[in-house]
C-alpha cells in the first residue's frame, strides 16, 4: 500500500460518514445525479452516503464568498474571447482559486471534522473559504462558473480508469460543436478530452490509458421544488443525447 492510501485509510477512519438530509424535505425534489445541472438553493449528496468522507454540499450561490467567486468569474469575459478561450480562462480560474488539492490537506481535513462534528451540511463556499478542495468540489465550483459566464454545461460525476487506477471523478461536460467536451480543474489528464472517445476506447494523457468507464446515477441532488421544473428531463436527455455509450446509465 502506498504512502498516500495508509493516509487515506486513516482519513476514512478518523472522519466517519456525517451528512444531514434537508431539513423540509417536502420543499425538494429529489433527483439522481451523475449528469446534472444544479441550481442554487441545491443540496448535492457527499460521499459519507456511500461510506467515503464528504458531507452532503450545500450550493450555498447566495453567499459572499461564492458571489465573490462568481464576480471573479464574470470578469473572465473581457475581452469578448471564443467559447474555447473563454472555458480556459475559467478552468484555470478555479483552479488558481483551489491550492489545496488533496485528501490529506490538513485544512480540507479540518474543515470535514468541524461540518461531522455539528453534523451539519459544508456550504460550498467554505472550500473556497479554506482554500482547498478535491474533484467533487472542484467539479462543483467549475459547473457554477462556466454557468455564470454563459457557458451552459453538465455536472458529471463517474467511474474512471487512469492508469491502473479505478475511481469515482467528477469533471464537467459542455457541448462543443457536435462533440460532447470534458472539462477539469482539478485532473489535467481529462480536461479538454472528447467524452465519447473516453467513453470508447479511451485516450492517452501523459503516458497512461485515460478512460470513462461509466456515468454514476449519483450523487443524489435535492433540489428547491419550485426550481424542479427546470431541470427534470436534463439528465435523460444527456443520456439519450449519448445514445448507447450510456446503457447502464439511465438503470
Amino acid at each position: 500500500m502506498t504512502l498516500r492510501n495508509t493516509l487515506f485509510t486513516l482519513l476514512i477512519l478518523t472522519l466517519r460518514p456525517a451528512f444531514a438530509p434537508p431539513l423540509e424535505e417536502s420543499d425538494y425534489v429529489l433527483y439522481e445525479g451523475g449528469a446534472a445541472e444544479i441550481p442554487g438553493g441545491s443540496i448535492v449528496e457527499g460521499s459519507a452516503h456511500k461510506g467515503g468522507i464528504q458531507p452532503d454540499y450545500v450550493i450555498d450561490l447566495d453567499s459572499d464568498g461564492m458571489k465573490t467567486f462568481l464576480s471573479g468569474a464574470r470578469k473572465l469575459k473581457k475581452g469578448s474571447p471564443g467559447k474555447r478561450e473563454l472555458i480556459d480562462r475559467v478552468v484555470k480560474y478555479v483552479d488558481d482559486a483551489i491550492k489545496g488539492d488533496s485528501y490529506t490537506s490538513e485544512k480540507y481535513r479540518a474543515l470535514l471534522k468541524q461540518y461531522k462534528e455539528r453534523g451539519e451540511n459544508v456550504p460550498l463556499s467554505e472550500y473556497l473559504a479554506c482554500n482547498s478542495a478535491v474533484c467533487r468540489e472542484n467539479g462543483l465550483l467549475l459547473h457554477f462558473a462556466l454557468k455564470e459566464v454563459g457557458i451552459e454545461n453538465k455536472h458529471v460525476y463517474a467511474f474512471v480508469a487512469q492508469g491502473e487506477t479505478r475511481e469515482d471523478h467528477a469533471f464537467v461536460v459542455v457541448d462543443y460543436g457536435k462533440k460532447k467536451m470534458v472539462f477539469d480543474a482539478y485532473n489535467s489528464n481529462f480536461n479538454g478530452t472528447d467524452l465519447e472517445k473516453l467513453m470508447e476506447k479511451g485516450v492517452r494523457r501523459s503516458g497512461l490509458n485515460i478512460k470513462v468507464e461509466r456515468i454514476n446515477n449519483f450523487p443524489r441532488i435535492w433540489v428547491p421544488k419550485e426550481l424542479a421544473p427546470l431541470i427534470s428531463s436534463s439528465r435523460r436527455t444527456f443520456a439519450q443525447q449519448c445514445g448507447v455509450l450510456f446503457h447502464d446509465f439511465l438503470d
